[in-house]
């Protein structure tokens, strides 16, 4: 027989499984976030590469739109407590990254014409996407899953 706390032993297991698989997933999108390697340095000044700046967008643009689709795809047994809570942990790494990041870097895509092509997401926008994650396969019965 089965002791009364192994189930919720086995429900904190299976919660901080789901926090790890999606923060190794969300991983990738945040390290497109990163300030390295987008200045040159030299002996009295630093620039910072617009193109290097560009092509991190267009990185984080397609990562992050790639990982949206993936996790809209997970399955998460408890539908209401582990969906609020991956959401937040995700959106307290992912935010605060990417707000710093267009703050440093968003003027540096050239002109305000030009920013659409490179920032497609704002801090809201983002927000929007990632709560929208989880929630498609969860309301399928299991057996469609297969």
């Amino acid at each position: 027989m089965i002791g009364k706390e192994c189930p919720s032993k086995l429900s904190t297991y299976i919660a901080q499984a789901a926090q790890e698989h999606s923060l190794t997933i969300w991983h990738g999108v945040l390290r497109c976030l990163r300030d390295d390697g987008l200045t040159y340095t030299f002996p009295f000044n630093t620039i910072i590469s617009r193109n290097l700046v560009k092509n991190r967008f267009k990185t984080f643009n397609t990562s992050f739109k790639e990982t949206c689709r993936t996790q809209s795809r997970m399955f998460v047994p408890d539908i209401h407590i582990q969906r609020r809570e991956l959401h937040q942990l995700i959106l307290s790494k992912l935010l605060p990254a990417y707000k710093s990041f267009l703050k440093k870097h968003g003027s540096h895509t050239q002109s305000k014409r030009y920013n659409e092509s490179y920032i497609k997401y704002l801090s809201d926008d983002i927000e929007k996407r990632v709560k929208s994650c989880f929630q498609h396969v969860a309301d399928y019965p299991l057996w469609r899953l297969l």
